[in-house]
């Protein structure tokens, strides 16, 4: 019989978020928490129009790569500040589907 083996990888920190929808606008909050802790590093809440929820995800993730200080390339910085609008109706679509694929049952998916 095999031991069995696990993992014992650490997480130096955890992203948590809520998001809030009301109408057409969306507010997402999000913590920074110590992983080995528990301690709240840092929160921010973003508000902003459905159709601007990529320009929102952008603001959210430059904001979270400055209070860790990673250090990104030119490239990685252009790419996060380059957020456009979308379709919120496309996007609620897209939502949907990915709520129901994730239950991976095929009936869920049709």
């Amino acid at each position: 019989m095999r031991p069995c083996l696990r993992s014992r990888a650490t997480v130096d920190a955890v992203i948590e978020e809520t998001v809030q929808r009301s109408g057409n606008r969306v507010r997402v909050t999000a913590q920074l928490i110590h992983g080995q802790t528990d301690v709240h590093l840092w929160a921010k809440t973003y508000e902003r129009d459905s159709q601007d929820v990529l320009v929102m995800q952008s603001a959210l993730a430059q904001a979270i790569v400055s209070e860790i200080r990673v250090h990104l390339t030119p490239q990685e910085r252009q790419h996060l500040a380059s957020a456009r609008t979308i379709n919120p109706d496309a996007y609620n679509a897209y939502l949907l589907g990915n709520y129901h694929a994730s239950k991976r049952n095929p009936a869920a998916v049709t």
